[in-house]
Parts: C-alpha cells; structure tokens; sequence
C-alpha cells in the first residue's frame, strides 16, 4: 500500500474519492435499504480515489455511458485480502467503462441512470448486474451485459469482490440512491432482517461461495 499512500496522502477530517462502504442490505417496503460505515480507514479512502481517477469519460448529452463514481461493497478488511493491488481493480474498471462505451455506441439511445454492478471471484470468474431506472431495452441489455463480461477479470484472493459504478447513459442523471439489481431485490423476497452483501451475491450467483 506504499505506492498508494504516496499518490493519495490522507488528510484528517477530508474525505477523498467514495469514504463509506455498504455493509448490509435488507429488504423494507420492497425497497433496500444500506446500513452504511462512515468510519472507513484511510488507506480505503485512498483506494477509492485510486480507483475514481480512472473515471475518465467525459460526461455531455451524446456520451453512450459514463461513470459518475465507485461504490465498494464489502468491508474495508475484507478488501484488502481479496484485492490483489490497487491497479489491478482500477485496470479492470476502466476496461469495464471502455468495453460499456463501445457496446453502447451506435445503439438508439435510451437515456437512463443508475448502476452497473460489478463481481469477481477467484478463478477469473466475473458476474454484472443492471440497475438502471427506466430499464434499457432487453437487446441493448444483453449487449452490454456481453461485453463487460467478457472484459478479462483480475484474480481476486480468497472470495468475491463487489463493485458498483454509478453510471449515466446518454447524459441522463446518476442514481443518488442505493443500487438494488431487480435480481438482488427478488433474492430478498421472504428474507427478514439484514443480509450480507456476501451472502446476496452467493444467492443471485450460484457457485464456489463469496
């Protein structure tokens, strides 16, 4: 974390890139809801905004998609056993926006905004989930969908990472609301209580668990 620590020196009392991470969802009034940690360490801090500055689109009304910031979704702890470095994560996210960008370039335009969220298991498996509000067209759906899952994955260590990245396309706002996938929010019917992001993910995504 060296290297980190020297690109983004943490001041105290400021709060760079994302400084909060979800913890736990749970189900309300068919909504989620996120039990949120604002006492994130410093080094996460400066993680996200490792991972922030390559949020490099330009945003303006023609853009297919751009990516308004990072959401971390597990514990800061857990992060860092299963992050294997800050560029490998920051690599993949911006191959996510760029393969987004080209999947979308060329599709009729569907102004919406919301999340693209991201999982990565060991093994180079990888996983997304749309949460866009309205939703896009089921074809201009199953091509993003494609492409970012065919962007190669960085060998997460020892269980799954989740990422989501607030996105606009074509220019329409960002989400200011928690991402719920339609999948996540049907995995949480019948459920009462909090769930861990972990636990969720091992639901919607059967195989070796998170």
């Amino acid at each position: 974390m060296r290297d980190l620590q020297q690109k983004f020196p943490c001041r105290s009392g400021s709060r760079q890139g994302l400084s909060w991470v979800a913890l736990t969802i749970h189900s309300s009034q068919r909504r989620f809801a996120a039990r949120i940690n604002l006492g994130v360490r410093c080094h996460m801090k400066r993680l996200v905004a490792l991972s922030a500055a390559f949020l490099t689109f330009t945003a303006t009304a023609a853009t297919p998609y751009h990516s308004e910031s990072v959401m971390l979704l597990l514990p800061d702890s857990v992060l860092q056993e299963r992050v294997p470095s800050v560029d490998a994560l920051a690599n993949y996210i911006k191959a996510v926006q760029t393969s987004s960008e080209q999947a979308l370039s060329g599709q009729a335009p569907s102004p919406t905004g919301g999340h693209l969220v991201l999982a990565v298991r060991p093994g180079g498996q990888s996983m997304v989930w749309l949460d866009f509000k309205p939703a896009l067209p089921g074809p201009t759906a199953a091509k993003l969908r494609a492409a970012i899952l065919a962007v190669p994955a960085f060998e997460a260590q020892a269980g799954v990472v989740v990422v989501a990245l607030n996105s606009s396309l074509w220019g329409a706002p960002a989400s200011s609301t928690f991402t719920s996938p339609p999948e996540w929010t049907d995995a949480m019917q019948g459920h009462h209580g909090a769930m861990e992001v972990r636990e969720l993910v091992d639901r919607v995504w059967p195989g070796r668990p998170g």
